[in-house]
């Protein structure tokens, strides 16, 4: 049988659980303190001080008062240079190499023994006639997207001098709020979406949500958002970032499509449900079909709501084999995280075998039986266990 998602989490709500049966067919596989400044003492009450039987009080004595000197620093001599063969506002290309200047008189190959670059990156070095000058290279090409840092050490191991560069890539979503798969979501909440660089166009032609939701967009420096009217409460929300956003007067696009889900928070569930143990059964011809349930008892005002004791019963034939692996691959591709719906495979259209109310017969702890009143003919069917939503 192909079967609802056995949800653990009792805040679901759902409309109706699902299964597919297949009779005598064979199975289908699927984380500074203040350090409160000490309390000042106590400020006595303003007002004009007791008069001293004994004279006039003496003055106060001036507070200490610390000696402060400027300290005058030499500014830091400049060690070399680094250049990019090739560079522009969108980074430098992956197969560019760079030239190490000396400033210091010490041979420019002599300084690139104590570079370093981060990610480890093994380069070759090629002195220039004069040796104030050498060429670094790259023995690969760089990551595209990726930063790599120069760090140039002086002979006891102290930085010398440090050097930044960004490999020009393709645009790309670096987060998104909600991310994926986050349930509990505020209807209120704006989408965002963070790209790697700056300058990327207006996300507005490339962007859809499902179900369809009016809204708003804003630019945050790389954040760009969309703010909804409103958000349905309890519902799964699909959103798409299409591929080819570009950098505004760059070659530099979105590769591939960027897809994320959330589900909004909803109200809590009052009612117990029941749902399959198994999203695919096999079933003999001889013997009605049994099939194991678990029952979801959420809790209400601290206690247990009550369990079933029986279940509505609807089965659906599917026409063919084809038929069945289809909605079968459907069904398991579906998102099992949500905590307000599970999967369902369309039943519109298909003809309706049988209908009746099982007695849930308890099996251990949450476990039910649920019985079929007579066998199936062979074939590939749809149980669904109805419910509210």
């Amino acid at each position: 049988m192909v079967g609802n998602s056995t949800s653990r989490r009792p805040t679901r709500r759902h409309a109706a659980a699902i299964a597919v049966v297949l009779v005598a067919i064979g199975s289908i596989a699927l984380s500074v303190g203040l350090q409160g400044q000490p309390p000042r003492p106590p400020v006595s009450p303003s007002g004009p001080p007791a008069s001293s039987p004994s004279g006039p009080a003496a003055a106060p004595s001036a507070p200490a008062v610390s000696q402060w000197a400027p300290l005058d620093l030499s500014p830091l001599e400049a060690a070399a240079t680094l250049e990019p063969s090739v560079r522009d506002d969108t980074g430098i290309p992956p197969y560019a190499s760079f030239t190490l200047a000396s400033l210091t008189g010490e041979p420019a190959s002599a300084l690139a023994e104590r570079l370093e670059i981060s990610p480890p990156t093994a380069f070759t070095v090629v002195a220039s006639v004069d040796a104030a000058t050498a060429t670094i290279q790259p023995t690969t090409a760089l990551a595209a997207g990726d930063t790599y840092r120069f760090a140039l050490r002086t002979p006891d191991g102290a930085t010398a001098a440090s050097w930044a560069f960004r490999v020009r890539g393709p645009v790309t979503v670096t987060s998104t709020i909600p991310g994926d798969a986050t349930v509990g979501v505020p209807v209120r909440t704006g989408i965002e979406v963070t790209f790697d660089q700056e300058g990327v166009a207006d996300m507005a032609d490339h962007f859809s949500i499902e179900p369809a939701v009016d809204g708003r967009f804003e630019r945050h420096g790389r954040t760009q958002v969309f703010v909804p009217s409103e958000l349905a409460p309890a519902t799964t929300y699909n959103v798409t970032v299409r591929k080819g956003l570009a950098r505004t007067g760059t070659d530099l696009t979105l590769p591939a499509d960027v897809v994320f889900r959330f589900e909004t928070e909803g109200p809590g569930v009052q009612e117990a449900r029941v749902v399959f143990g198994r999203d695919v059964i096999e079933s003999g011809l001889a013997e009605p079909p049994v099939i194991a349930t678990r029952a979801i008892v959420p809790y209400v005002d601290n206690e247990p709501a009550p369990a079933p004791e029986s279940a509505k019963v609807r089965v659906y034939r599917l026409p063919s084999l084809d038929s069945a692996s289809r909605a079968l691959a459907d069904f398991l591709a579906a998102p099992r995280w949500t905590e307000y719906s599970d999967p369902l495979i369309p039943t519109k259209g298909l003809p309706v075998v049988a209908a009746f109310t099982a007695k849930l017969e308890p099996l251990t702890g949450e476990l039910f039986l649920l019985r079929f009143p007579a066998p199936l003919d062979e074939g590939w069917y749809v149980v669904e266990i109805q419910g509210t939503r």
